[in-house]
């Protein structure tokens, strides 16, 4: 059971009545607004004194606005800066009792860049126990700039980027405002308002401090913000919550638009809008029953103020996977990896659908059951699943008989007569087997067949939870149905899964005929209960191995120094076969040139 937390001031979050423009300028309003230090210092650098960071919040009826201040006169820009400085998280979580850790949260990250073309990024981090690390949409603002020996860092986001979060709508809102500083040395501090030090940093839930909103004040122009439900199952209502702010007695007209996911238009609905002065909440339903299954926008428009607002909408199919798997199990000739691969998706989406709050858009459901549909018809049909692209399938492990998923990505052309090497692909943290699709860059110019084991796991370092045993037991499944070389293997991964490239060939020597770790390193300094491959009893090891060793020499995720230790001793123990990429670039993927060295390395080692 998650600790109960020691009760805590509300965090005091000031009212605009209009958004203050984002260009990282401090204006008259922003100065109105007021400054609070940070309440804790979570990851001091030695050797100086914390700097003077404060944060201001404010909120109005479509946004919620931050801004942070630290004394500077250059903003640091480092990879992943929200991490490694300069940059910033906002939390927020809905509150659990006595303060407790939330399961139900959204992180939103920002940090400048380096880059004119691209100067500043932002990312969705995790949310309610997921971890999608996907861009922000442009509708949310975000801004840094140096001024008067002072660094400001600033965000605009809209409430409807952030659903169900709204001050007149939600029951209470947590949050909480990470600032990492970069300072000297290439180290890094970390501000925080809840989190009172790195021990409570979890990726199943999020610390928060409660909020206190200022009382709002109606300008002569009302304002509008509609809620919504952002899945449903056909049929149903499409409820609209609308609330208002309002200096007289109020009546608009909402225009509510209907479009596609291709942003094809549908139709128009036409409500009306009535509130009293102050704030007013009042329902709206609109009846969806033509609409098919599948992915939709609804813009809405008042007609007498400037309020809009836009966002996804899922209705989701009918399904009934009990029924499915009963019948095929009646068929005839249906191989096993096509019913194993089957009731894999079926539960995998079950469980999908169960974990989904309302304000959730379906967007990883639907891709999910279209494959399974496509699997269904093939299994009908006879047809095999093992066609070319990517195909997520399932085995059952003869552990402990459950349903283990692995990705194989089949080359342009895939013939089942012809034999293939394999390069088996390790994600990296937070990630599963199907990130092997964001690799197609560094795999697909090479005509091969991709293995991405589960491992069981996204954050293990692959030395436990039997992954081991999950990448062997996929290993023989895959060289059971596909046609490979089994004297041409080779082994690669990214991040986590650089760690668990040299761990996988330390504990399968025999497999595997070259290594390839990118921006991962043998030790994992968080971790010292897993084996250091960069220690001298331990080094040996990749003596006979050729290595295709890629890492960015500013990577402050998986920093290099310990890559740089193993290939100084393995080279000065004779090792002539290790072929090094080095960048200046952070945690990432190598850029074309070393792309290109990549690949004429896995041509050769696959020649041999």
């Amino acid at each position: 059971m998650p600790q109960q937390r020691r009760p805590a001031h509300p965090v005091q979050v000031s009212f605009l009545k209009k958004p203050p423009v984002i260009d990282g300028c401090m204006t008259v309003a922003k100065r109105a607004l007021p400054s609070r230090p940070f309440d804790h210092l979570i990851q001091p650098a030695e050797g100086r004194a914390p700097a003077d960071a404060s944060y201001r919040l404010a909120y109005g009826t479509s946004f919620l606005y931050v801004l942070i201040q630290v004394p500077g006169d250059q903003i640091t820009c480092r990879d992943r800066g929200y991490q490694n400085g300069d940059g910033f998280v906002v939390v927020l979580a809905k509150p659990k009792p006595d303060l407790a850790p939330s399961d139900e949260y959204t992180m939103l990250s920002f940090w400048p860049q380096d880059d004119p073309v691209r100067p500043f990024r932002t990312m969705l981090w995790g949310t309610n126990g997921r971890w999608p690390l996907t861009p922000l949409p442009e509708s949310v603002r975000h801004a840094a700039r140096a001024e008067n020996g002072v660094i400001n860092l600033e965000a605009l986001i809209p409430w409807e980027v952030v659903s169900p979060y709204h001050p007149w709508l939600s029951e209470g809102i947590g949050i909480d405002v990470l600032f990492a500083h970069a300072v000297a040395d290439g180290k890094t501090e970390v501000y925080t308002i809840a989190f009172e030090d790195l021990s409570q940093v979890s990726m199943d839930h999020a610390l928060y401090r409660p909020c206190e909103y200022a009382a709002p004040e109606a300008d002569e122009t009302a304002q509008i913000f509609v809620q919504s439900p952002r899945n449903l199952a056909p049929g149903k209502l499409l409820n609209l919550e609308a609330v208002t702010l309002a200096s007289a007695k109020l009546e608009d007209e909402l225009s509510v638009r209907l479009l596609s996911g291709e942003g094809d238009y549908i139709r128009r609905e036409r409500l009306t809008i009535r509130g009293q002065p102050g704030v007013s909440r009042q329902e709206q339903s609109i009846a969806l029953n033509d609409l098919p299954p599948g992915g939709y926008r609804v813009q809405w428009l008042s007609q007498h103020s400037s309020s809009q607002g836009d966002f996804g909408l899922t209705i989701l199919p009918p399904f009934n996977p009990a029924d499915d798997l009963e019948k095929l199990k009646h068929r005839q000739g249906i191989d096993e990896l096509v019913l194993d691969t089957i009731e894999f998706r079926a539960e995998e989406i079950s469980q999908i659908l169960a974990a989904t709050k309302p304000y959730e858009t379906c967007s990883r459901v639907r891709p999910a059951m279209d494959a399974y549909q496509r699997f269904l018809k093939a299994a009908e049909s006879g047809k095999s699943i093992l066609q070319q692209g990517i195909v997520r399938l399932a085995y059952r492990s003869a552990l402990d008989g459950t349903l283990q998923p692995f990705t194989v990505v089949l080359p342009e052309g895939f013939d089942p007569e012809k034999t293939y090497p394999l390069l088996v692909h390790l994600h990296g943290s937070e990630r599963d087997d199907t990130a092997v699709a964001h690799f197609s860059g560094l795999y697909q110019a090479t005509e091969m067949i991709v293995l991405a084991p589960y491992g069981r796991g996204t954050s293990n370092l692959y030395a436990k939870d039997n992954a081991q045993d999950d990448i062997r037991e996929a290993l023989a499944k895959a060289c059971l149905v596909l046609p490979i070389d089994q004297d041409h293997i080779v082994l690669a991964g990214f991040s986590m899964g650089g760690y668990g490239v040299y761990h996988t060939y330390a504990e399968n020597r025999e497999i595997f005929r070259a290594i390839a770790p990118f921006s991962g390193m043998p030790t994992a300094r968080w971790n010292p209960e897993v084996p250091d491959y960069a220690s001298d009893d331990l080094q040996g090891i990749f003596l006979d191995v050729p290595m295709f060793v890629f890492h960015g020499m500013n990577d402050f995720n998986v920093p290099f120094q310990s890559t740089e230790k193993l290939l100084k001793a393995l080279r000065s123990r004779g090792h002539k076969q290790i072929t090094v990429c080095l960048e200046e670039g952070g945690h990432g993927l190598p850029n074309a040139e070393n792309t290109e060295r990549f690949h004429r390395w896995l041509s050769e080692v696959f020649a041999s």
